[in-house]
């Protein structure tokens, strides 16, 4: 009898284990992605020129003038960026000063900088 109590017990183990396998491995993948991003912190700041190649306002129901440009990095990179609310969009080709932001685990950001 011990001996099969100790089957029983052996197999509704292995069951319990291979039942929350998923769910424990799940529930470690969650934290560890909310751990990253809540210390993804900026790391370096630099101040560069970009050159604007469009710029649209596209207005939607929360707000009259949402304005984004698309600008070119001097090495080459295109980056979108968001005006903030009552800023006049540059023209194409002009010149603009944008802080790229680096993070410590991976990512950039980029602010559009008032001149």
């Amino acid at each position: 009898m011990k001996t099969l109590n100790k089957r029983i017990t052996q197999y509704l183990a292995r069951d319990w284990v291979k039942d929350n396998a998923l769910a424990a491995i799940t529930g470690i993948l969650i934290i560890g992605t909310l751990v990253i991003f809540a210390l993804n912190s900026d790391t370096t700041a630099t101040v560069e020129t970009a050159t604007v190649v469009f710029s649209v306002s596209a207005p939607d129901k929360y707000s009259a003038a949402d304005g984004y440009l698309l600008a070119r990095l001097e090495d080459g990179k295109a980056i979108q960026l968001s005006l903030p609310q009552g800023w006049i969009q540059p023209a194409p080709g002009k010149h603009i000063r944008v802080k790229r932001i680096t993070r410590l685990f991976f990512g950039e950001r980029f602010v559009l900088l008032k001149d």
